[in-house]
């Protein structure tokens, strides 16, 4: 066996292994541990910025039924949008 490839895989096992085992092993106790105050804190928001972001779309489509009674059946074609990459 070439001496290069087995201090290059002595170095493996000493050193990368380890790292990928710990940070394995790492991340699966977060995981159990479950989510923390902050990550909690930044859920709530996202989940109130989704209602909201809900109703406005909620919102547009009543205008848009009122205004284009058949807006959900047109189907624009890339003209229409101004796509630039229409043929």
């Amino acid at each position: 066996m070439n001496p290069f490839v087995f201090i290059l895989a002595i170095i493996f096992m000493v050193v990368v292994v380890p790292v990928v085992v710990g940070g394995y092993y790492s991340h699966k106790n977060k995981l159990i541990s479950g989510i923390d105050d902050d990550d909690r804190l930044r859920m709530d928001e996202m989940l109130e910025m989704v209602d909201d972001l809900l109703d406005r779309i909620d919102t547009l489509e009543n205008i848009l039924d009122d205004t284009h009674k058949d807006w959900r059946h047109n189907k624009p074609n890339q003209r229409d949008r101004g796509d630039s990459n229409a043929p």
